[in-house]
């Protein structure tokens, strides 16, 4: 067993499968949308700017403590034990209510075509 099986299954002694499942799933959305907008060129990510600015993401902007503690505790142990998704440590706490709502919305247009990241895509799921 690789060490990401053993810490994703030891947090499900805590946690519920869905729960843990959800957080790694969204981490890894995330991850791939933000590189893929580093690959875009610069004019496509002006215009991503633009047809977003109503988006309520356009970033991972992690879980909020109040209202989404389970999922930001799951963030915080996957992180720390795999080593994966570090990029996210320091903004793992959202402050906002909404970001679990919106991340399943966009994880569900995202999981659609996960291979499929050009300019379309990524402004069709981050206007989830």
């Amino acid at each position: 067993m690789c060490e990401i099986e053993r810490v994703t299954n030891n947090l499900k002694k805590y946690y519920s499968s869905g729960k843990v499942d959800d957080t790694i799933a969204i981490m890894s959305m995330w991850e791939r949308i933000e590189l893929a907008i580093a690959d875009l060129d610069e004019e496509d990510k002006v215009r991503l700017a633009e047809v977003t600015q109503n988006a309520l993401y356009r970033q991972f902007e992690g879980f909020d403590m109040n209202n989404d503690f389970t999922h930001y505790r799951i963030a915080k142990k996957f992180i720390e034990k795999t080593g994966l998704y570090n990029q996210f440590q320091n903004r793992l706490n959202s402050h906002c209510q909404l970001s679990l709502p919106r991340y399943l919305l966009m994880l569900n247009v995202y999981n659609v075509d996960p291979d499929d990241l050009d300019y379309e895509r990524i402004v069709t799921i981050l206007n989830a």
